[in-house]
């Protein structure tokens, strides 16, 4: 059956009482050690068509499942922030 693993975990999920409104599009890490971003980005054939193929299953088997939403975060620097700075009572 196709979508069957996201309508067992949108199933799963409604058995604790809550409602599944939105899953991670591509929750694997990039596919090749070393690599920050996926291979979709980098424009290489044919890995990257698969990783689209894959991302085209994954939106179709959400609304097959009755998801309304799939997120996907792009940020290509990381996460950027400034270093911690003590302050009082120990807080950084």
């Amino acid at each position: 059956m196709v979508g069957g693993r996201t309508v067992e975990l949108r199933e799963k999920v409604e058995s604790f009482g809550i409602k599944l409104e939105m899953v991670p599009l591509l929750s694997a890490p990039p596919l090749l050690p070393g690599r920050r971003t996926h291979i979709f980005m980098l424009g290489q054939s044919p890995e990257r068509d698969r990783e689209i193929e894959a991302i085209c299953r994954m939106i179709q088997n959400c609304a097959m499942a009755g998801i309304p939403a799939a997120k996907y975060n792009l940020t290509l620097l990381g996460v950027v922030r400034t270093p911690n700075t003590p302050g009082r009572g120990g807080a950084r």
